[in-house]
């Protein structure tokens, strides 16, 4: 595995990476002095879009507020990040971004029970939004995230005014997913196959219908579930369909990236509710093909590099 130390003092000379945290003075919002806690990051070389990151964590003495978090999303112009790990504020996990400040998504546990030289074995799975933090092969929280997170790199970041020691930090990634909200009949099927899918394909992503990830008795649970779980949703509308537009409103619920399509030669004009979406109006036709394809990559590769945090 190789590092870059963005804060901090790191010993990064073996195989385990060692925090060396120290107290820190800072002046208040009062003007007066006081006692903090050191700041590390150190991010990999390693690319993410999500799948698995897993760490064993060790903390040389347990405070009021030092922790460890395992990076899934770094935007290194700001230096903002997203992470999962131990030692929230009054918490003993926490799934949470910094953008200047921190923003907890999930908090759960007692700092009470976080114990001193104890080895802790984290996971983070990262689905779309979707996030799970399991400590000692128990999932112990979950969360949303309210935006998307494009391929970026993962990382460690600490939070101690002592010593703090991160080991077999290993990254396990998997291909994005996009959820596809469609009626199930021709021509949209076809769609779906020659030109969603491949275009998708082409930046690595998978993209599903309902249909084709469930079988019979499929129920709204896992609809919600995938499209929490991708990275945006792609979804056709020419038709009126109920279900399609039930799909759609959860989607804009969750803050979950869109990209509308509906056929130009029958949609004259998009409903006022999602007239707002990023929209792809395609020719289904042959000579219409090659800027349908085109068009669809434009869309997708806005959204990729739309900025997360703040939107």
């Amino acid at each position: 595995m190789k590092w870059a130390a963005i804060e901090g003092e790191l010993d990064l000379s073996g195989s385990v990476v060692t925090f060396k945290g120290k107290p820190v003075t800072f002046t208040n919002e009062h003007g007066q002095p006081q006692i903090g806690l050191d700041v590390g990051l150190v991010m990999s070389k390693e690319r993410f879009s999500g799948g698995q990151i897993t760490a064993q964590v060790e903390f040389e003495r347990i405070g009021d507020r030092n922790g460890c978090g395992l990076v899934f999303y770094y935007d290194p112009t700001r230096r903002w990040f997203v992470s999962a790990g131990l030692g929230g504020p009054e918490s003993m996990y926490v799934i949470r971004h910094w953008d200047g400040r921190w923003t907890n998504h999930a908090l759960a546990g007692s700092r009470s029970n976080l114990e001193p030289g104890q080895k802790y074995q984290l996971k983070v799975e990262v689905k779309g939004s979707r996030v799970i933090l399991s400590v000692d092969d128990v999932e112990v929280l979950g969360a949303v995230l309210p935006f998307l997170l494009p391929p970026s790199q993962t990382g460690i970041h600490f939070l101690d005014d002592s010593t703090s020691k991160v080991s077999n930090f290993r990254t396990l990634g998997q291909r994005g997913r996009v959820f596809v909200v469609m009626e199930f009949s021709s021509p949209f099927m076809e769609i779906h196959e020659e030109v969603i899918k491949t275009i998708c394909n082409e930046f690595e992503l998978d993209a599903y219908r309902a249909d084709e990830t469930y079988g019979p008795g499929l129920i709204i649970a896992d609809v919600t579930r995938e499209i929490s779980e991708s990275q945006f949703v792609i979804a056709e509308i020419t038709p009126s369909n109920p279900n399609v537009y039930y799909e759609l409103g959860y989607a804009h619920a969750i803050n979950k990236p869109v990209i509308l399509m509906a056929d130009k030669a029958i949609v004259k004009q998009l409903p006022f509710d999602v007239s707002g979406f990023r929209t792809l109006f395609y020719e289904n036709s042959i000579p219409g093909k090659r800027k349908f394809d085109e068009a669809l990559r434009k869309n997708i590769t806005a959204i990729l590099q739309k900025d997360t945090i703040s939107g």
